[in-house]
């Protein structure tokens, strides 16, 4: 193997590695809205999500948007987002999600 190739072997391993230092995933539990992450690296990370949740409530449609701000710890995993709802589980669905970490 080339020099040129083991370089750029070694720099998208390097690219691969940062963009997967953290990891955020979500979901509806039950009523609540859940947001779970973990970081794998030796600093904190500042993070920033924002949500709709949909749902029927007596019949009618409703929704309503969330931002929330948060941290994950160095070397961490865990649930960082709790929102508990007072809407049906069978209706609350979760749309428009963006998240960012820096």
């Amino acid at each position: 193997m080339g020099l040129n190739k083991l370089i750029l072997m070694a720099a998208l391993y390097s690219i691969a590695g940062a963009a997967m230092a953290q990891n955020v995933s979500y979901g509806i539990q039950g009523s609540s809205f859940i947001v779970q992450a973990s970081n794998n690296t030796n600093q904190a990370k500042n993070c920033h999500i924002s949500y709709t949740l949909n749902y029927t409530q007596f019949g009618d449609p409703g929704s309503q948007s969330f931002n929330s701000a948060f941290g994950i710890p160095a070397n961490w995993s865990g649930v960082v987002v709790n929102h508990q709802t007072t809407y049906a589980a069978s209706s609350l669905r979760v749309s428009d999600v963006q998240w960012s970490c820096s």
